[in-house]
């Protein structure tokens, strides 16, 4: 990579590149990098100018270093850009003998010819300066370190193209031009990076190939109680090192596990909502390894209300509130709705209470109940999603003539 004087470093290199044959074409011919309207300095004449108008971030090596932090903000890399370098040249002398012209062919031609800077010649160059001149300006660029060569390309620009460039020098007559980018000049930042490190006892595993699969959970949703259990089926499920974990925790084996069928009793940490059952292989390269995981098979856990109390406000306000107390627990980062459906005689309302704002993750829940008519309401509590059960009139045969009865709660 390269240092803030890649960019000047890579138009002396360019300029000296040019005049290696420019004079031999065109006596007298020189290279010159000022302003086309010479306001910088004298132009050359007979001779090529070089300006550089436009430096353009190059998308294709645009996430090249990402990332360069790590979750803490802190380097893991020194950040890089590389950028293209839009020239326009221009070429000067005499009409009358068609310098400018000559000169534009000499250009042109070598240019097409040798359209690659390797950092070899880039190193050449800038070492033949510095020999001339110790106090040379570029003296500390490392542009002959970067790990990619710059590439010449003339650039197709139109009579309009060409007068929008030429706009920007105010009272410039138009001069004899052509345009080439360079790329890709790459820049690296100062900031240091973190190292790791050295690897003290390198050692190399051959593990076989670790055959774990889940195919099914049964069943796939369950209403949460401790002690509540699943059968997990697939290949490998059970082995030396090998867990079953549900939600991020490890689910207790029940006695007559196997390889192909497993019962899991559930972790008395899991949350309600979607979570899922993976099996880990831990440590099979040894100490210091995170190991094999397998698929990953959905499971719905639902809430368990244990109960719900309407609790009236005598003040005139009447913030009544409804308070549940349920199994799991309902984390503070979780969500829960309460629906209510009034059944029976009257208006068939229904409400979704929102959950009161909490500083514990506690029962009980805290629903804000106002406005709710009275009567009896069949309800359900919705926790990231997973619903707590409904009960069903079984009376009639016919499974479409089977209505929800409960569970019920009656406000007053």
């Amino acid at each position: 990579m390269s240092n803030h004087l890649a960019i000047a470093a890579t138009t002396y290199v360019l300029q000296r590149h040019i005049q290696r044959v420019l004079g031999f074409d065109v006596a007298g011919a020189t290279t010159t990098t000022v302003r086309p309207d010479g306001a910088d300095g004298q132009l050359a004449s007979p001779g090529v100018n070089l300006y550089l108008y436009q430096a353009l971030p190059n998308s294709s090596l645009a996430n090249y270093d990402l990332p360069t932090r790590d979750s803490r903000g802190g380097g893991t890399r020194k950040p890089t850009v590389a950028y293209d370098l839009m020239y326009l040249m221009t070429f000067h002398g005499s009409e009358a003998t068609l310098e400018p012209q000559r000169v534009m062919g000499s250009v042109l031609r070598h240019l097409h010819g040798q359209p690659i800077l390797a950092t070899s010649a880039i190193r050449t160059i800038l070492q033949s300066a510095i020999s001339a001149d110790p106090n040379f300006f570029l003296r500390n660029s490392d542009l002959a370190n970067q790990f990619d060569s710059l590439k010449i390309t003339p650039m197709k620009l139109s009579l309009e193209d060409l007068s929008k460039i030429w706009s920007v020098f105010f009272q410039t007559n138009y001069i004899l031009s052509a345009a080439i980018s360079v790329t890709a000049v790459w820049l690296e930042s100062n900031e240091p990076a973190r190292e790791a490190f050295p690897v003290l006892h390198p050692q190399v595993f051959v593990p076989p190939f670790a055959d774990i699969l889940i195919e099914e959970v049964i069943p796939t949703s369950v209403v949460f109680s401790p002690g509540v259990k699943v059968t997990v089926s697939g290949r490998g499920l059970i082995g030396a090192g090998r867990e079953i974990h549900v939600g991020g925790a490890t689910g207790a084996l029940q006695p007559g596990a196997t390889a192909a069928t497993a019962e899991v009793e559930l972790p008395s940490t899991v949350k309600a909502g979607v979570t899922t059952v993976s099996v880990i292989d831990f440590n099979p390269l040894g100490a210091g390894h995170s190991g094999f995981q397998s698929n990953s098979i959905p499971l719905l856990i639902r809430p368990n209300v244990a109960s719900i109390t309407f609790v009236p406000d005598a003040s005139a306000r009447k913030d009544h509130t409804i308070n549940v107390t349920c199994t799991p627990i309902v984390g503070l980062d979780q969500t829960a709705t309460l629906m209510l459906n009034r059944i029976g005689a009257g208006d068939p309302a229904g409400y979704a209470l929102p959950l009161r704002t909490r500083s514990v993750a506690a029962d009980p829940l805290h629903f804000d109940a106002r406005g709710i008519l009275p009567g009896t309401y069949i309800y359900r509590l919705r926790v990231d999603g997973a619903d707590s059960e409904l009960t069903r009139d079984l009376g009639n045969p016919d499974p479409l003539q089977q209505p929800f009865n409960g569970p019920t709660v009656v406000i007053p």
